[in-house]
């Protein structure tokens, strides 16, 4: 839940008071629902007609199994039509309690009018349990399939290729940050860019990224390519991801990649409203209170050798899923 509103009383009084009622007592009309149920429904068939998104779908299903990151966020058609009004009041009644709650408030407040209001929203949340994170990941299956090609009606071949990576408090999330910059996080000007795309023309754009979660969140690269470049793809894809691995950034990256992730923290921290995300962010996922006082400073004290340990330890190209969508293809077992 999120509220915007002038500082001065007037204003902020009533502001709260609604918050309150909505947070406290929320109708969850079923006229209501039922429209909800078929804009998603609209908006799943629509997710399904998306190359990138069927392969995002595949792609954590492969990696999350049957734990809670495997699930699409959306739901599916058959799971979307058991929801109901009952359901949706019984899980508001569960999660949404004090226990469970968040507070991130930025304004023109002194502390002991923002604790009041802190105090104000968790009266107004109902007083339930706190329930415990599912921190559940699936373990080594030999079982499991590496690759997988979903047959699509499509030009070109969507491929996401990766494995499960680091939770967002992780130690080397700094290394791994300002490393995943060089190797495919700065878009056109990355090393899987430059292979792929700009010296043999295969892709528009190859990207890579670590998506940290409050569990281990998956580090993915993706990209799309000609039905028949496919193999090619992946091969100098790899080939660029190993090379990575074995000699890490250079001198020159390694200043270019601070020098961006220094210079646009300040867009971070540019509005109440981001200054907001962020403290959200620090408090959900349990980060240091001083987070932003010293990002600065972990991003400047990262060495080549620290990106390179941090890479050898997380990355491991022979444990990644690889996923294709589009027109029939043939990989070899070393793809």
């Amino acid at each position: 839940f999120s509220l915007r509103s002038l500082s001065y009383k007037d204003s902020l009084k009533p502001a709260l008071k609604t918050l309150g009622i909505i947070l406290s007592k929320p109708d969850f009309k079923e006229n209501i629902i039922n429209r909800e149920k078929k804009q998603q429904l609209a908006t799943i068939r629509y997710m399904n007609e998306k190359p990138s998104s069927v392969a995002s779908k595949a792609f954590y299903k492969a990696l999350y199994q049957t734990t809670p990151y495997g699930h699409s966020v959306w739901g599916n058609e058959q799971t979307l039509k058991k929801i109901n009004q009952n359901k949706i009041r019984t899980f508001f009644k569960t999660h949404y309690t004090a226990k469970n709650a968040v507070i991130s408030i930025v304004g023109d407040l002194s502390t002991h009018k923002a604790k009041k209001i802190t105090e104000e929203i968790s009266q107004a949340l109902l007083n339930g349990a706190a329930v415990k994170q599912n921190k559940q990941l699936p373990g080594e299956q030999e079982k499991v399939v590496k690759q997988k090609n979903i047959i699509f009606p499509s030009s070109q071949t969507t491929i996401l290729i990766g494995q499960i990576g680091i939770a967002h408090h992780n130690p080397l999330y700094f290394p791994l940050m300002v490393g995943n910059y060089t190797l495919g996080g700065s878009g056109l000007l990355s090393r899987l860019a430059d292979e792929v795309r700009e010296k043999r023309g295969l892709t528009y754009g190859a990207y890579s990224s670590f998506k940290t979660l409050a569990s281990p969140g998956p580090f993915s690269i993706s990209l799309a390519t000609k039905t028949s470049q496919t193999k090619q793809a992946l091969e100098v894809t790899f080939d660029t991801l190993n090379k990575f691995l074995k000699n890490g950034p250079t001198e020159k990256e390694l200043v270019q990649a601070k020098q961006y992730l220094i210079g646009s923290f300040p867009l971070k921290l540019s509005s109440n409203k981001s200054i907001s995300l962020t403290l959200l962010n620090i408090g959900f996922y349990q980060l240091p209170l001083d987070y932003i006082n010293t990002y600065l400073e972990n991003i400047k004290q990262v060495k080549l050798a620290d990106i390179k340990n941090a890479f050898n330890k997380v990355i491991k190209p022979q444990k990644f899923i690889t996923i294709t969508v589009g027109k029939k293809i043939s990989l070899s077992k070393e793809s």
